[in-house]
This record gives C-alpha cells, structure tokens and sequence, in this order.
C-alpha cells in the first residue's frame, strides 16, 4: 500500500477554506512529516492512497473500515497486520479545503481531534506543545529581557517552529498566516 503527504488548498479565497488549508498546511503536515521521520508513526493519510484490489479484498475491504472513524488509519493497521508494509512517499499532494461556514470547519476539526484522540491518547494530550498558538502566547507574555523562565528556549521554539511553517508556505502561495510572522518579533 502507497500514501501520501497532502496539504491544504483552499477551494475557493473565502476565510474558513483559508483556514482550514492553512491547518492542514501548517499543523497536519509537519507533524505527519514528523511522525513518519522519527519512525513514531507509519501513517496511511486518507487524501491519497493505492491499494492493489487482492490486498484489500485479504485485509476485509472497505466493508471492514466502513464504520470506523479513523478509515485510512484503519486500513493501514490491517494491511500491516497481514505482513504487508505501507509506504509513505514525500510527494505532497494538495488536498481541496472547501469549508463554507464556520460550523463545517468546526465539524471537520473536531473530527480531525477526536481522530487523533482515538489513535494517540498520549499524543492527542500533549498537542498542546505542537500548537502554535500556545506557544505564541506563552512567549509573548513574558518579558524578553529575563521576566520569564525559560523563555529563551521558548523563543527558540517558536522560531523553528516559524521557518518550519514558512518554509511549507513558500510552495503555498497566499497562505502565508500573519501569525507567524508576528510570533518572530514578540
């Protein structure tokens, strides 16, 4: 089985789409990455996958993930759970966010969230770290000049976690979050 990386791209330039691109863009794609290169996860990410029809006709076909909310997920346990690997291949695919009000792009979060929470407890917990925004706070809050404990680590943090996302958003023309920029000069 072959998957790949995939990103946001908005469906049309209205705000949720925007948002939601720059969530798969800037949050799901490092991690992903991440997880993949530290050897902590084998994904199988839904936005792109192939299958051969005799592997997933000996996994239990699509029968078997129909119900499951985590589908791609699912149907990467069972294809390794019959010998077979699945491989993760870098080619980032961009995958359509098309979100028209706020309530779908809460529904979609939520069930990115409650995904992550039923595949990673540990992880789903300790996300906090990983968000942006968190870190944003925490370090514009302190004092650059000794007011804040550790604040110089913290700073480092959220600079790479900086040119980590900018360097995503340069393949990405007009997603460029104003966050991020911001959170370099606090």
């Amino acid at each position: 089985m072959v998957s790949c990386v995939y990103s946001g791209a908005p469906e049309r330039p209205l705000f949720w789409p925007i948002m939601s691109a720059m969530g798969m863009s800037y949050s799901f794609l490092p991690n992903a990455v991440f997880a993949a290169a530290t050897g902590l996860e084998a994904p199988c990410l839904g936005a792109s996958m192939a299958i051969r029809q005799t592997t997933l006709a000996e996994v239990g076909g699509f029968e078997r993930i129909a119900n499951a909310l985590a589908d791609d997920y699912e149907l990467g346990l069972a294809v390794r759970a019959e010998g077979y690997s699945v491989a993760l291949l870098m080619s980032v695919v961009r995958h359509n966010a098309g979100e028209k009000r706020i309530s779908d792009f809460l529904t979609h979060e939520l069930r990115w969230a409650r995904t992550i929470r039923m595949i990673n407890p540990i992880g789903y917990a300790l996300s906090a770290i990983t968000h942006n925004v968190g870190f944003r706070r925490a370090g514009c809050r302190c004092k650059p000049h000794g007011g804040c404990a550790g604040h110089s680590g913290l700073r480092h943090w959220r600079k790479v976690r900086c040119c980590s996302a900018l360097s995503i958003a340069r393949s990405h023309a007009g997603l460029v979050p104003c966050g991020y920029f911001h959170c370099v000069t606090c």
